[in-house]
């Protein structure tokens, strides 16, 4: 009964965490999961060494406590672990952003820092997801 109850409390703790705040993806098993538990999702896909992620980084993380019922992870292109999914989303550009709805990828898009990246994250979730 302990173990049932501490499993049902670690998977709540567990959607709170992934719906407040961005997740990094480690492997496909986490990936798949958060997929399947999730409704709404964003992935942010880049690497520690792109100067546009990490100018990016604080806009998503931002707009991931403005937006809590969409899950928002990302997931490094470098992580090697990662590949099929890199590949699944076809990475060429980073950052790269990809909206998923009940399951299903419906857009993805490349995004500049010149291009306003709040205003256009902000768009594309409240088209996306509201």
């Amino acid at each position: 009964m302990k173990k049932i109850s501490f499993l049902c409390l670690a998977m709540l703790f567990s959607t709170i965490i992934i719906n407040a705040a961005t997740t990094e993806v480690r492997d496909k098993n986490q990936y798949d999961q958060i997929i399947e538990d999730n409704q709404y999702i964003v992935i942010k896909f880049f690497a520690p060494w792109c100067p546009a992620c990490k100018t990016v980084a604080p806009i998503f993380k931002k707009l991931s406590d403005e937006f809590q019922h969409i899950a928002f992870l990302e997931i490094d292109t470098d992580n090697e672990a990662l590949s099929d999914i890199v590949k699944e989303h076809n990475v060429r550009m980073i950052p790269k952003f990809s909206y998923i709805k009940n399951k299903e990828l419906i857009e993805s898009k490349n995004l500049s820092p010149r291009q306003n990246p709040k205003k256009e994250l902000s768009d594309d979730l409240k088209k996306h997801f509201s």
